[in-house]
């Protein structure tokens, strides 16, 4: 339901775990040997992340209109305030309250904790630079992973 113009950005922000406006303020000639070249403008850290084939297909979707990847109905780089605003409102209007897009940069720590990364690997995904905001974003995940394992250890262990 929502504009494609946030549905680009969401992919982008949950695929790569980066803040919003590392997000948008990506260019097309960031993308380089399968994956995405951030500058994170807080720490202004250089990271690499790969490109997944669910973001991979986005991204062939979205139209080269700006030199950044994305952008408005118009083709204008997105401005901070704008994008929470269209944000917040499709939010509204699709009846959903009490998300940001902040939430994303989680969920991909999440994701990856899920697939049994470890937290020097979700810290180079997401460039996190301590542990222990890596592990803060992957908690749940890292409990249902570790819980898991532990189970089928058990379940080995009775056999």
């Amino acid at each position: 339901e929502a504009p494609k113009e946030l549905v680009w950005a969401f992919a982008v922000g949950l695929y790569t775990g980066q803040r919003k406006g590392d997000v948008l303020k990506v260019r097309w000639a960031d993308i380089e040997n399968g994956g995405i070249n951030f500058r994170q403008q807080k720490t202004g850290v250089e990271i690499w992340v790969p490109i997944l084939p669910e973001l991979e297909t986005v991204i062939k979707s979205i139209p080269k209109r700006s030199l950044h990847i994305l952008t408005t109905k118009t083709g204008r780089v997105w401005v901070k305030s704008n994008f929470d605003s269209t944000f917040k409102r499709c939010l509204k209007d699709m009846g959903i309250g009490g998300y940001v897009f902040h939430g994303l940069r989680k969920n991909a720590a999440v994701m990856l904790a899920e697939a049994g990364c470890t937290t020097e690997q979700i810290k180079a995904w997401t460039g996190h630079a301590s542990d222990s905001m890596a592990a803060y974003y992957s908690r749940g995940a890292n409990q249902k992973h570790l819980a898991n394992a532990a189970k089928a250890k058990v379940l080995k262990s009775a056999k």
